[in-house]
């Protein structure tokens, strides 16, 4: 693999802190892959493979990984040049750990659940703490469902059904404190009752939609998984999202922690909306 796609949480937002499914699939209309700048060596990115060098000598590392070459390499100017928007809830730092182990790394394990859960530790130098998803939807570059255990199943193949669109809000976010407000949330016996009763079936029902396994309508279940979202995270919609969530010919649902970045849209019709946002059609 030259390039390492972002991913898109089809769906599975929140839901997964709670025991619930998701869906998240390779992006390829973002993706990045390495390249090099001679003399100019990224501070970001060496700050990447100075941590891995040092848990390396700790001999906290999954598995094994050339440090020292990867370390060289960004002295020289090398350099992951990224089209996946950061900040926006596509994927990108799980893209850079993708493509740093797919080059460096060695006896990567076949087992899902074991490479999701090394990919997780690798990952947490960027958010702390990381569910390992994203890295192993760009990795392997296949589609991933999480059960409510967060076990791993690769599906063979996905083929974007015609109608969903991301939608840029242009807005800057804060994942940690959005999770830090729906953990709150988490403390109200009623709100949590609500999201076991209501939404985590809407989103399992979704998943199975998406994914051909049941032949319901998919534009009942988006809505549904909106019309939720809007009631049970409003905190994590911005005003401007929020005032064109749903419209005759469009559906909106968070893409991620919310709050900013992208959001995800369905088109019942297959064509994007008219609204005034930056939106990428996702099914060509």
């Amino acid at each position: 693999m030259t390039n390492w796609p972002g991913k898109v949480l089809l769906f599975g937002e929140y839901s997964l802190l709670v025991g619930g499914d998701a869906l998240a699939v390779p992006l390829p209309h973002y993706s990045g892959h390495w390249g090099i700048d001679d003399g100019k060596t990224d501070p970001e990115l060496l700050k990447w493979a100075g941590w891995l060098d040092e848990i390396r000598r700790l001999g906290q590392l999954p598995w094994p990984v050339d440090t020292t070459g990867f370390l060289q390499f960004v002295r020289r100017g090398g350099r992951f040049v990224s089209a996946i928007p950061p900040g926006a809830g596509l994927g990108s730092s799980g893209a850079l750990v993708a493509a740093t182990m797919t080059r460096w790394g060695s006896d990567l394990p076949i087992d899902p659940w074991k490479l999701k859960t090394g990919l997780a530790h690798l990952e947490s130098f960027f958010h702390g703490q990381s569910s390992g998803l994203d890295p192993l939807v760009s990795l392997t570059g296949r589609p991933v469902r999480l059960d409510g255990a967060q076990r791993p199943v690769l599906m063979e193949e996905w083929v974007w059904p015609r109608g969903l669109f991301l939608l840029d809000s242009g807005i800057h976010r804060s994942t940690a404190h959005l999770v830090a407000t729906f953990r709150a949330a988490l403390k109200d016996p009623a709100y949590l009752l609500r999201l076991q009763q209501e939404f985590l079936p809407a989103v399992a029902i979704a998943i199975r939609r998406m994914a051909g396994e049941d032949q319901g309508s998919i534009d009942e279940s988006f809505s549904l998984v909106s019309q939720l979202q809007r009631q049970l995270f409003g905190e994590m919609i911005p005003p401007p999202i929020r005032e064109v969530w749903q419209g005759d010919t469009w559906y909106l649902k968070l893409c991620g922690a919310g709050g900013g970045g992208h959001f995800l849209g369905w088109s019942p019709l297959g064509q994007l909306p008219d609204l005034p946002f930056r939106m990428v059609s996702l099914d060509t």
